[in-house]
């Protein structure tokens, strides 16, 4: 019986988020300079490329010397990268953040009700309000809300 593939989506979507900034500053991703960043072995990053290359999160180009031996570079994030990335809003993305701003809004206040009530909506929003929340949050993404 064969082996289930590994699951490389954690090295994967590092490299991701790597390559994002990479990308505000320079025009090209170097799998060198992101396996620097991350202290992993290059060829990690290689294969992490290219499989984001083939899931559309970036667009990379590969080039093979004729002798086996091959390079990868970035040179764009797709839509998918940047949100998968965590770099663009997603609706559910953003209820995540809300929530974490609820927690953290109510672990500094010295209101007692006030810690109350942003507690308790922080925890509908994860719970059987998460719906609603992600209903909130596409509408004011998309500007149904202004």
């Amino acid at each position: 019986m064969t082996e289930p593939p590994v699951d490389t989506w954690q090295r994967d979507v590092s490299v991701l988020r790597a390559i994002v900034p990479a990308l505000d500053t320079q025009s090209l991703a170097m799998t060198d300079a992101i396996a620097e960043d991350l202290g992993l072995p290059e060829r990690d990053v290689k294969l992490a490329m290219r499989n984001l290359h083939r899931g559309g999160q970036v667009v990379a180009h590969i080039m093979h010397d004729g002798g086996g031996d091959w390079d990868i570079w970035a040179s764009d994030v797709t839509r998918d990268g940047l949100e998968r990335s965590g770099a663009w809003p997603t609706p559910e993305t953003a209820v995540d953040r809300l929530v974490a701003a609820l927690e953290q809004i109510a672990q500094n206040t010295d209101d007692e009700e006030e810690r109350t009530r942003l507690q308790q909506f922080a925890a509908f929003l994860k719970t059987g309000g998460k719906q609603v929340g992600l209903s909130l949050v596409t509408s004011v993404l998309t500007g149904q809300v202004t």
